[in-house]
């Protein structure tokens, strides 16, 4: 498995990025969205909810063998794609494919491919930027969770699960990680939360700032009102700190567990 999303992964930037800068792709209307319990085609996805998009479930959903889970990044800069769940992963070149889509059932094709919308904006209006990461962490978790106990995909809760991050976006996992990590200990939740925290195999980050970012010159120009999130971006941020101490310890107990895997970091 890691041998084909590495594979996938070289591919893309290959095809893409021949000077091996990384670069976010540009932006891209999304593709017809289908109904859920359904199955996603080459050119179609399906919505499970509205942080959860399914890219590709096997022939026969029940031999599915691994969960692979994609995460956008933030939008650093001001400006903000609500289709970024889409467009972060789709090729920069004609034909436009959604790499994950399209390349990685070639090579394996018992995975089913999810890719995870959630607001990453790092500016603050009265339509985005204002859910605290907590609360984005919360609300990942539970769609997971509730997706992976869903009856129409197969209702196995326990399947290995691969979390692949792209930019700052990867500072989210680690949120969403250290809340399942808090929430273990709750009675009625905890059992669910080890099943999660379990059943992660890897992690992949792309290009992601690992001890945080300078503020955005242009936010900082700007009359742009910043988002709660940055509180975990900032590199003078004192919860960006914390976070990454949690997180670390975190990975030193899953590590019999977790492999995690890095590309490009900042």
């Amino acid at each position: 498995m890691k041998k084909s999303v590495e594979s996938a992964e070289k591919t893309y930037y290959a095809r893409n990025n021949p000077t091996g800068e990384l670069r976010r792709p540009v932006i891209h209307e999304p593709p017809p969205i289908l109904s859920p319990g359904v199955r996603p085609s080459e050119d179609k996805i399906v919505k499970f909810s509205d942080s959860i998009f399914i890219l590709h479930v096997p022939e026969h959903p029940h031999t599915a063998k691994i969960d692979l889970f994609f995460f956008h990044g933030c939008e650093l800069d001001g400006a903000y794609d609500e289709n970024s769940y889409i467009s972060t992963w789709k090729s920069l070149n004609p034909p436009e494919e959604i790499w994950p889509q399209r390349w990685i059932p070639e090579d394996y094709s018992l995975a089913r491919i999810i890719t995870v919308s959630y607001d990453g904006s790092l500016s603050k209006s009265d339509t985005k930027g204002r859910m605290d990461p907590y609360l984005i962490a919360e609300n990942l978790v539970q769609e997971i969770i509730c997706f992976r106990n869903d009856a129409d995909y197969d209702q196995v809760s326990d399947r290995p699960m691969v979390l692949v991050w792209h930019g700052v976006g990867g500072l989210i996992i680690k949120q969403l990680c250290v809340f399942a990590e808090e929430r273990r200990r709750n009675p009625e939740e905890g059992p669910r939360m080890i099943r999660f925290l379990h059943s992660i195999r890897g992690i992949f980050f792309y290009s992601t700032p690992h001890h945080g970012i300078p503020q955005s010159p242009r936010v900082q120009q700007s009359s742009l009102q910043e988002a709660q999130l940055t509180r975990l971006i900032h590199i003078e941020e004192p919860d960006a700190c914390r976070l990454e101490r949690s997180f670390d310890q975190l990975k030193r107990q899953e590590s019999n567990q977790w492999t995690t895997y890095k590309l490009g970091v900042t």
